[in-house]
């Protein structure tokens, strides 16, 4: 070992008391980001991936634009739920409702299978997972009525806002919305691959190889829980946090030579971007958690929603 490697490994060790980490310090924690280029970070998106989002957007902006003015203007009645537009949203808004069984249909009825690549259901059922509600509010005047048509109204928010926590959990498991799931194996390549960079260095002591290294079991466990997850992804940051603080105390210890600190802070950028792909593992297994467990809760509201919506129906026309 060269004389100047150990010196920075017992600046690490021990380091000094007296001088005081500025916040402002490029190296205080959370730890700076000393890689700039690397294929790690997310890159910035081209001008045809945004005009694709755009219509998307759009759609977003004007649904919230409507529920607005609908509420502000509920005391006007517009609309009454028992005849002309009011009645016809409330027809339109519970069909759109029912045909969202479509989508599951074409991923597991076989004679659905073949017809229509399954991305183009998927967007029909987000679009009709939105314009339903929307058509159920109006009918509704943004107002309670009944106990069975509040049964049918809370059903069925509790639905779409199910809907639309599932969506934010499904991008974060796949590449966008549209593209093919994330596999956890690639990520693990990945981190293996950056892993080699900082590994043995000087930032790496045997204290932090042992909380690594259970790290690194934990997440390749396949009966992996959300609590196990959630705990990885915790333990990697406090991990990296913990070596940030370690360097700054190091590099305003005033003891390196200045090709010490460049050493000291290459290392840093190999560890860095080594947790970043391992904090990204951990992240999905997280969402990936979150989604089965959503995908176990889903269904049973929705066709409570139905049901619901069934009751009040037959109990609307029938009194």
């Amino acid at each position: 070992m060269s004389v100047e490697s150990a010196s920075v490994r017992e600046v690490l060790a021990h380091p000094p008391s007296s001088p005081v980490v500025s916040r402002t310090s490029p190296v205080a924690t959370p730890g700076p980001r000393l890689v700039q280029n690397s294929s790690d970070l997310t890159p910035v998106r081209s001008l045809s991936q945004r005009l694709a989002r755009l219509p998307g957007m759009l759609f977003s902006v004007a649904v919230v634009a409507l529920l607005v003015l609908g509420w502000w203007e509920r005391d006007e009645y517009w609309f009454s739920a028992e005849e002309g537009w009011g009645y016809a949203f409330g027809i339109i808004g519970v069909s759109m409702m029912a045909l969202l069984l479509l989508y599951p249909a074409r991923k597991h009825w076989k004679p659905m299978r073949n017809f229509l690549p399954i991305r183009y259901w998927f967007q029909l059922h987000m679009l009709l997972g939105i314009a339903g509600p929307v058509f159920i509010l109006f009918h509704s005047n943004f107002q309670l009525g009944s106990l069975n048509s509040n049964m049918a109204l809370f059903s069925m928010l509790t639905v779409a806002a199910s809907g639309i926590i599932g969506r934010y959990v499904y991008r974060q498991i796949h590449r966008g919305l549209y593209g093919a799931q994330i596999e956890f194996k690639d990520l693990r390549v990945e981190y293996e691959a950056s892993r080699q960079r900082f590994i043995g260095n000087e930032l790496v002591d045997e204290k932090t190889a042992r909380r690594l290294q259970k790290i690194e079991l934990t997440l390749i466990d396949r009966s992996l829980s959300l609590r196990g997850s959630l705990w990885a992804r915790h333990a990697v940051r406090r991990l990296r946090t913990a070596v940030a603080r370690r360097l700054s105390r190091a590099l305003h210890s005033g003891s390196l030579g200045a090709e010490q600190i460049h050493a000291l802070k290459a290392s840093y950028a190999g560890w860095r971007l080594g947790t970043d792909r391992l904090e990204r593992m951990a992240r999905y297994a997280v969402f990936a958690r979150l989604f089965s467990l959503w995908h176990v809760l889903h269904l049973p509201i929705f066709f409570m929603m139905l049901i619901a919506a069934v009751i009040h129906i037959v109990v609307v026309h029938m009194y």
